[in-house]
């Protein structure tokens, strides 16, 4: 538009661009604009729903979408979901993100219905029948090893550590940094999980020895913090 420039329209309504067209043009070119916005096409949005859910897949959405219709598309949960953690995996620019939100309290009005965007994919933990697996398979193993996910990208980390009689963090060498650590031991233990100790992979001479451990420092605030030591082998400089 030559007097106001671009207006992004995506993910967007009708509404919300009639405000923002009249605020805009009102605001230096016009005396109280009358503006209305219409549809002319649109092109469909590609959104997958996975997980613990009736109907699990794709399907096309047109207009503006929330985590709660998402759900609802596809038959909503199953009786398994764990419908306190559902992750929604998006991709912005060349960063993957997964933020975890809880559909009971978003259904009793304590949370905002978050707006589910082209591409994202909704994934609902199924936790009924992961316990279930986990109290049979002691019985016939002496131990049982959970390999999980990523716990600052992903949201299935914690609800499967919580799941867990003791959790092994692993960090990678060269390349997992201190703050990353501690507010991975953090997550981990808000969700209830013990964490018993740290991995560390990928060391090599090279790069010195050394190992991570752990230790819960006073709590300054409600949440807790931890402090991660370097422990020096011997010869190292």
């Amino acid at each position: 538009m030559p007097l106001i420039g671009s207006i992004t329209a995506a993910d967007s309504t009708t509404a919300r661009l009639d405000e923002q067209l009249t605020q805009k043009l009102g605001a230096k070119y016009l005396g109280n604009p009358d503006i209305s916005v219409g549809i002319r096409s649109s092109s469909s949005r590609s959104v997958t729903v996975d997980g613990a859910v009736n109907k699990a897949g794709g399907f096309s959405a047109n207009g503006p979408l929330t985590l709660m219709q998402a759900v609802a598309q596809v038959g909503g949960a199953s009786p398994e979901a764990n419908i306190r953690r559902v992750a929604i995996f998006r991709t912005t620019g060349d960063q993957r993100q997964a933020p975890a939100f809880d559909l009971a309290s978003i259904g009793r009005g304590e949370m905002d219905d978050p707006p589910v965007y082209a591409g994202d994919i909704a994934d609902l933990l199924a936790t009924g029948r992961f316990q279930s697996i986990l109290a049979e398979a002691p019985k016939h193993f002496n131990f049982v090893i959970v390999d999980g996910p990523p716990v600052l990208c992903l949201a299935d980390a914690p609800s499967l550590a919580a799941m867990c009689n003791g959790v092994l963090l692993v960090v990678e060498a060269g390349r997992t940094r201190t703050p990353a650590v501690v507010a991975g031991i953090n997550r981990l233990e808000e969700s209830g999980a013990q964490v018993v100790g740290a991995l560390l992979t990928k060391a090599t001479e090279r790069s010195g020895a050394y190992g991570y451990g752990y230790a819960p420092t006073a709590p300054a605030s409600a949440k807790n913090e931890n402090q991660i030591l370097m422990i020096p082998h011997q010869g190292d400089a």
